[in-house]
């Protein structure tokens, strides 16, 4: 692992500089523009790490990404934003079996070692309990042993960042129980980041249809059940869209990295957005 720069000392790295400089300063510095266009990053280098000084990084920040909202998920590197390798995680397997098999292989496939990880990126929820809890312990695991960063991800940001667009989108996930995960964004403009015009809440699935304006679009996996339900004069996104991607959260968490961004290791949890079912049944009268 690199030796944190101590306050007060001179980096002997010119690509590392020492704490106390501001994002816009080392943008100046490196003749870089910082940019908000996902899959275009230009990376201002923040290195956070817990229990570590501040030290800071330029094109060399490596990232791992883990997505695990649903009954599988995905897996990628990027190098300083950009996405290098991405996997889905086999669709036969479920994700506590095929998860670190999968990161492994992918590690190996492009020569990198787990200790060169500088950040750790993972959805945040909403999502599959299981698949949540799988994705975050997994996450926390590899970013404490190799002194890593950990930034969460909404799910629905990682949906809505993927399917780009000029038109408001609304993100939706099964909730069960006849509910539905839902928020909805709108791209302002293609160097800022995605306005969250209606907060990730829990809906009745037919209340969140009766908030359907003409032109919207919608994308998530609660489409296989709603797809012929939908009003004409809105757009269903193509169900290679409906998932999240590993490499799309990874770069928004960068985003919020570069941002001063990331979780405390200890406190970090998943966004459940509900209670599960047993503890709705403990809490019952």
């Amino acid at each position: 692992m690199r030796r944190p720069v101590k306050a007060g000392e001179t980096a002997r790295n010119p690509e590392r500089l020492s704490v106390g400089v501001s994002p816009e300063a080392i943008a100046d510095c490196y003749k870089w523009k910082p940019r908000w266009k996902i899959g275009h990053s230009a990376l201002c280098p923040w290195h956070v790490e817990t229990h570590k000084p501040v030290y800071l990084y330029a094109n060399t920040m490596k990232t791992l990404a883990i997505e695990t909202t649903g009954r599988t998920g995905s897996v990628a590197l990027l190098l300083s934003g950009d996405c290098v390798a991405e996997r889905r995680l086999p669709a036969e397997a479920r994700s506590a079996q095929s998860l670190t098999l999968c990161i492994k292989e992918l590690f190996d496939r492009e020569g990198w070692s787990p200790q060169e990880i500088d950040l750790v990126a993972v959805t945040r929820g909403p999502g599959s309990f299981t698949g949540l809890r799988i994705g975050i312990v997994t996450a926390k695991t590899i970013a404490y042993a190799v002194s890593a960063a950990i930034v969460g991800v909404n799910s629905l940001r990682a949906l809505a960042a993927a399917a780009g667009g000029a038109t408001p989108i609304w993100c939706v996930m099964d909730a069960q129980r006849d509910e539905c995960y839902a928020a909805k964004f709108f791209p302002e403009e293609e160097e800022k980041p995605l306005r969250e015009i209606e907060t990730t809440t829990i809906l009745a699935v037919d209340d969140w249809m009766k908030r359907l304006t003409p032109n919207d679009r919608v994308v998530g996996p609660l489409l296989t059940k709603l797809t012929d339900r939908l009003p004409k004069n809105v757009e269903c996104l193509g169900e290679e869209f409906w998932m999240p991607r590993a490499g799309i959260v990874g770069q928004l968490a960068v985003e919020k990295f570069r941002d001063g961004e990331q979780e405390d290791i200890w406190q970090f949890v998943p966004d459940y957005y509900r209670k599960s079912a047993a503890e709705e049944k403990l809490i019952a009268p």
